[in-house]
């Protein structure tokens, strides 16, 4: 076969080629560009949440001191009462002494 006629074919079977490639990279392309968007609709989505999640937790945060006594609190108001109560009671002992 003469170079002129196997020139021709040769460059036909090498375009074949690069047009084959170009298409399936293409197609893959795509595939990856598509899967890169759902990835990023799926990172918004997370975004969202934890930024919701945030603001629930200083939420909860600003209204704990609203619901919560700290134990030395606790212990500190009961011993105010009880010290309250003991005078209280040795007021009514000396009412009754006097009577």
């Amino acid at each position: 076969m003469p170079l002129a006629e196997a020139l021709p074919m040769l460059l036909g079977i090498v375009a074949l080629f690069v047009g084959l490639t170009k298409f399936f990279l293409d197609r893959y392309l795509a595939q990856i560009e598509k899967r890169f968007d759902q990835l990023e609709e799926a990172l918004r989505s997370e975004a969202a949440g934890v930024t919701a999640l945030r603001e629930e937790f200083l939420r909860l945060k600003a209204e704990l001191p609203l619901h919560y006594v700290r134990r030395e609190d606790d212990i500190r108001n009961q011993t105010v009462i009880n010290a309250k109560l003991d005078a209280l009671y040795l007021k009514i002992e000396g009412l009754k002494e006097k009577v």
